[in-house]
């Protein structure tokens, strides 16, 4: 079954049985934003130079979510920096949330239901139809972090966002949350003696570790600002 990052990390941060999101909406948009130029860079559909993002091969990826993303690169037909796209794709977070999630319906990971509230507004939730897949996932993260498995390119990646947007405790929970953080951080600061990343990938990780701090520390000022209103 072929998950995308975006996928993965979407399928990570619900609830299985209540079927809503745990953590920040904004620290997951931003993951997923990630998410998708790391997809992107593995496939080897741009690349960056001078940090702005560049068409290296125009063809289609047979993934509407990845291939919407693209085209929405591929039609803006100028250079433009990894930052301003990821905040591109952050502000079109819930089009790509929605996309990701009919595809895990489609694949029966998932199921869409809607509850009521307040007896007159409804909202979709999207709790587990078949657990196997994620408890996949999360049994391959584990045995990565925990007992020292050899990670792929995909699954360094995924750790490295985890990791990037203290996303920790949403992943991992709250018993192995100190524990993980730490070892991740040991784990990815050593990313380049699996072998394993070209050196595309190499520059946006990079990039994409300077621009976390600086994101994160919006997201938790607008946090604050919007539990004041």
């Amino acid at each position: 079954m072929d998950l995308s990052l975006v996928d993965q990390l979407l399928l990570l941060s619900l609830n299985d049985e209540k079927g809503n999101f745990t953590g920040d909406s904004n620290s997951l948009g931003i993951a997923v934003s990630m998410g998708i130029i790391f997809e992107l860079a593995l496939k080897n559909r741009i690349s960056i130079s001078d940090k702005n993002i560049i068409v290296q091969n125009s063809e289609g990826l047979n993934d509407e979510l990845l291939d919407f993303c693209f085209s929405e690169i591929v039609k803006f037909n100028k250079p433009r920096s990894l930052k301003e796209w990821v905040q591109d794709f952050q502000w079109k977070f819930d089009k790509i949330k929605q996309m990701s999630l009919q595809k895990l319906i489609d694949l029966g990971i998932l199921k869409q239901k809607e509850e009521k509230f307040l007896w007159i507004f409804s909202k979709s939730l999207y709790p587990s139809e078949n657990l196997l897949p994620e408890n996949q996932l999360r049994r391959r993260i584990y045995e990565i972090v925990f007992n020292g498995e050899r990670p792929s390119v995909q699954e360094i990646i995924l750790l490295g966002i985890i990791d990037s947007l203290n996303l920790t405790l949403v992943f991992f929970g709250e018993k192995t949350k100190v524990e993980s953080k730490k070892i991740l951080k040991d784990y990815y600061s050593r990313i380049d003696e699996f072998g394993l990343i070209n050196d595309t990938v190499k520059i946006i990780n990079e990039e994409i570790l300077a621009l976390s701090t600086s994101l994160m520390t919006f997201v938790s000022t607008t946090t604050v600002l919007n539990s004041l209103n």
